[in-house]
């Protein structure tokens, strides 16, 4: 399977054609009459400069530090409590899990790959992260 890098995927949105127009459209007055453009993501930036010459900001979503806890929710599925990569997202193609897997596979290392994210919106590309996992035991989806 092949996955755009783009940001936003119109494609993957379940509307016709008629409202992917009108979706496009009001994108495209927003990026030309904005004053400035920012973006959660270098993905988002870079689409905006690629699909219009826009010039974008990228501001890194904030976050709220905590002390830490347990890893009470970690023993509760049996998951490894320390030495692991922890992927956290929508299991989506364009978070890219896709292109993590099989680089991790490629990993001489102990450390466990942890996987959390819904992937209800795409049943078929969750089963192909799956899929690309291969049953190797360091890697856990919850």
């Amino acid at each position: 399977m092949r996955y755009p890098d783009a940001w936003p995927r119109m494609d993957a949105q379940p509307v016709g054609k008629a409202a992917k127009s009108i979706l496009r459209s009001m994108e495209r007055c927003s990026v030309s009459w904005a004053d400035a453009l920012t973006a959660v993501s270098h993905t988002q930036c870079d689409y905006f400069n690629r699909e219009y010459g826009a010039a974008c900001e990228y501001i890194p979503a904030a976050v709220e530090m905590r002390e830490p806890r347990a890893p009470g929710l970690l023993r509760q599925h049996g998951l490894p409590t320390r030495d692991y990569i922890l992927f956290a997202a929508r299991l989506m193609p364009e978070t890219g899990a896709h292109y993590l897997i099989p680089a991790y596979r490629q990993l001489k290392t102990d450390c466990s790959l942890l996987i959390a994210g819904d992937g209800s919106q795409s049943p078929a590309y969750t089963a192909h992260l799956k899929e690309l996992a291969g049953g190797d035991p360091r890697i856990h989806f919850t």
